[in-house]
């Protein structure tokens, strides 16, 4: 695995009650995106954040509507 790539196998998303395969693991720059959406996180003092595709899809709709895109 290339130095900075996080592995998915095996991790479960991270939102509080969602025990979905996770699918992507995202940054610390979605965690307003998560906030706007009411979602709370199981550990808050994660740097990579794995979500599953419907919490990812989600994240990522919400942190474009906050950058103005």
């Amino acid at each position: 695995m290339p130095e900075g790539e996080v592995d998915v196998e095996g991790k479960t998303c991270a939102v509080v009650g969602c025990d979905e395969p996770a699918a992507k693991i995202v940054g610390r720059s979605f965690v307003p995106a998560l906030q706007a959406l009411k979602l709370r996180l199981k550990n808050r003092g994660l740097r990579h954040i794995p979500l599953c595709k419907k919490h990812y899809k989600m994240a990522k709709e919400a942190l474009e509507a906050l950058r103005g895109g």
